[in-house]
């Protein structure tokens, strides 16, 4: 995988550490959806794709602040048969995220990606600083 630090599977777990570049984005999003295809998990894919597109988005421009020599790390786990879980850290400041949800950005031309995710998401948590952000998408299988 061009680009690609660091990449390791197992039955379960997807694990990338990716360079802060916009190219990033695509080989997360790809490698996802191959790693949930190949393993036959029934998820809603279209929410998958925007969520871990919006985090990583995030992680690239206000995290790592577009600078390649910087990591992001990601996990996708599905171990939990009823939830696909994706975690993205940076190496980031973080921010304020407590101030920030639940809240819709819709006067400027950005600010709308937490909102989204928080909407194509089922789960939504962040680490105390901001910078390490899991997401939960539930599989078809879930109650």
């Amino acid at each position: 995988m061009n680009g690609t630090i660091c990449n390791e599977q197992t039955e379960t777990q997807l694990r990338l550490e990716l360079p802060a570049t916009f190219a990033s984005i695509d080989i997360a999003e790809q490698t996802t959806i191959d790693f949930l295809t190949d393993k036959g998990v029934k998820v809603d894919l279209f929410g998958i794709r925007i969520i871990l597109r919006e985090a990583f988005l995030n992680a690239v421009i206000h995290g790592c602040s577009k600078d390649a020599g910087e990591l992001i790390q990601y996990t996708l786990d599905i171990s939990d048969e009823d939830k696909v879980k994706l975690e993205v850290c940076d190496s980031g400041q973080g921010f304020d995220w407590k101030s920030r949800l639940g809240h819709v950005e819709t006067i400027s031309d950005g600010g709308r990606g937490l909102s989204i995710m928080e909407i194509y998401s089922d789960e939504i948590t962040f680490n105390e600083q901001g910078n390490h952000l899991m997401l939960v998408k539930y599989t078809d299988s879930h109650n």
